[in-house]
């Protein structure tokens, strides 16, 4: 019996030590640009796998008490600052907001109960769309108003709350067999209420069902907005990347990142804060990875044992490679996005406070990830605990934490929201934050 444990001891400790391994191998995928090496970004993207196993593994040898556990612990030691920007382990933080200079008052962020019983306490109203009715509250009191008059007598903290969300075209081709996905995002959007919205994959007509601007601005409330738009056919169908708000734009731009990533591009917008402060937004949608339909089932069936024997050996070989290139190439294009995102976002950051939001399209252990967050704080990670989740289209893998807000450190982040609806193959996200003005310098 001694023997029989001993053997599989030792198979146990040669999986231990590739798996050891991997998750070292995986730690440089924040540091190397993929256009030198591009094979540490693969080994960075089953990170939180190589670590789950390695968590094992210091279990089980603790369990036997034997000293092989320090391979697996040092292991993990060693990534400390990877687990920290994948891993959150942080709370909600309170409001504080001092009004025509009285007091200041402390506001605990609400919970999306409360904010739901808000909205219910205002009157409702019928919108149809696609011939189906739907209630939006009179909160929409706002259509034709400029936020910022409401707001202009606060001189610090001003309560904000922005969403981003990639909604696949308001699901325009159908992809998640769900003929109300749109209506549905706009009942989302409705309760969730914010202030700003950035929007990936937006796309609009110019009239018909699918005006989904004049919905936005006629009845959602959103009375300025800034539309990049990426391709338009018949001259009336528009596809690209939007900026709604309540608050007024005083300046918008997009930026193309090359001529052949004519679909992913950063825009940004001057959001006029109050009567003193401006804060800019960027909207980003960073290198896609293209996969097809027939690809994506791929990925799914590997978790379905019954469904992975089906394929044959060449579907195996054939899929793997497609994915597998085409991973390769985007983090590739992916490295020099976030370069020139980086270097736009250092320098807004010299004159306002910034807030940046968008589809990544990677994870917190990438280049990408850590190129774009220098010196910003990560809403999720300062008020959530978890790994999160936004991209669930791979299940049975992990879903993948690629849509993110980001901010400048003069702006105080008391909540983020990662809210599990699937009318899209991205969960929208929101965050709730305030600018400090005391590190802001104000307009005369």
């Amino acid at each position: 019996m001694a023997k029989k444990n001993s053997f599989f001891n030792k198979i146990v400790w040669h999986i231990n030590m590739l798996m050891a391994l991997l998750l070292v191998g995986a730690y440089p995928a924040s540091y190397v640009d993929p256009q030198t090496i591009w094979a540490f970004a693969f080994l960075g993207l089953g990170y939180p796998y190589f670590l789950l196993a390695n968590i094992l593994f210091v279990l089980y040898w603790s369990i036997r008490f034997k000293r092989y556990v320090f391979l697996s612990l040092l292991c993990i030691a060693i990534g400390w600052p990877t687990f920290q920007r994948s891993f959150a382990l942080g709370s909600p933080k309170p409001l504080h907001v001092i009004v025509d200079n009285a007091s200041e008052k402390n506001i605990p962020p609400k919970n999306a109960t409360d904010e739901n019983k808000d909205n219910d306490a205002n009157e409702d109203r019928i919108v149809a769309i696609n011939n189906k009715e739907f209630n939006v509250k009179d909160n929409l009191k706002t259509a034709g108003k400029d936020k910022r008059k409401e707001n202009s007598k606060v001189n610090k903290n001003v309560p904000i709350k922005i969403m981003s969300y990639n909604v696949k075209n308001f699901d325009l081709y159908n992809w998640n067999e769900n003929i109300e996905a749109r209506n549905n995002m706009m009942e989302l959007i409705k309760s969730e209420a914010p202030d700003v919205i950035c929007f990936q994959e937006f796309y609009t007509e110019d009239d018909g069902d699918f005006h989904n601007v004049k919905l936005l601005v006629n009845e959602l409330g959103f009375t300025h907005h800034f539309f990049a738009k990426t391709l338009t056919l018949y001259k009336t169908n528009h596809w690209g990347l939007a900026i709604f708000s309540k608050y007024p734009i005083s300046n918008s731009d997009k930026v193309m990142f090359s001529d052949e990533a004519k679909h992913n591009i950063l825009s940004y917008a001057d959001i006029e804060i109050g009567d003193a402060t401006t804060m800019r937004v960027f909207n980003v949608h960073l290198q896609s990875i293209h996969l097809g339909r027939k690809e994506i089932e791929y990925v799914k069936s590997l978790g379905d044992l019954a469904k992975a024997e089906d394929l044959q050996k060449q579907d195996h070989l054939k899929s793997s490679k497609s994915i597998i290139k085409k991973l390769r190439d985007a983090y590739i294009k992916r490295g020099k996005q976030a370069q020139m995102l980086h270097e736009y976002i250092e320098e807004a950051s010299k004159k306002y406070p910034v807030v940046v939001c968008g589809d990544f399209n990677d994870t917190p252990t990438s280049y990408t990830y850590y190129t774009v967050s220098q010196n910003l704080q990560d809403a999720f990670l300062e008020t959530n605990v978890g790994f999160g989740g936004t991209y669930p289209n791979l299940a049975p893998l992990f879903p993948f934490r690629i849509d993110y807000v980001l901010a400048t450190p003069n702006i105080n982040i008391h909540k983020f929201n990662i809210i599990h609806k699937d009318f899209s193959d991205h969960y929208p996200i929101s965050c709730s934050f305030s600018l400090d003005t005391s590190k802001i310098a104000t307009k005369p």
